[in-house]
């Protein structure tokens, strides 16, 4: 475990990060928010504990690359869009209260999960999410009404111009 003050965040191996992963998944009680590197079959094993929380009336929301998969009743699920999209890293948020987080080390180490609940680093990642889900929801509206969004880089690249 790493400390620093009242902060603290546990590094774990990944059979004991799915295990972390599927504890938080199934503690939820209010809200649950998923960004997952492909589909939503990323987290088949714990696809029905997911199911299972909407069903209890938990409001589910998945960020995935790959919207190929049908979406489950309760669940709202949204494409990310963008050419760098992750495709190694996940991360859980239950409850805006605990957090999970998984990635591929990309110098070759073994991949490793993160695990918290202290409040600033949990609220932190409801930032991003709630700002990666605004920014899905948006190209949804522009993909309907048959409008291609310009990226930030490009309009800043023509504006300089």
């Amino acid at each position: 475990m790493l400390s620093s003050g009242d902060c603290s965040l546990t590094i774990v191996d990944m059979p004991e990060a799915r295990a972390k992963r599927s504890e938080i998944i199934a503690s939820a009680s209010r809200e649950l928010a998923l960004l997952m590197p492909g589909n939503a079959n990323h987290v088949e094993s714990d696809l029905a504990f997911v199911i299972a929380a909407a069903k209890r009336g938990i409001k589910v929301r998945i960020l995935v690359s790959d919207l190929d998969s049908p979406i489950p009743d309760g669940i709202e699920m949204r494409r990310i869009f963008g050419e760098r999209r992750s495709q190694t890293a996940e991360l859980v948020i239950a409850d805006g209260a605990s957090f999970y987080g998984y990635g591929m080390n990309h110098n070759g180490a073994e991949p490793a999960g993160i695990f918290t609940s202290n409040r600033g680093i949990v609220q932190s990642f409801v930032a991003l999410y709630e700002n990666l889900w605004d920014q899905a929801v948006a190209y949804d509206k522009f993909k309907e009404a048959d409008r291609v969004p310009i990226s930030p880089s490009c309009s800043r690249t023509k504006l300089a111009k």
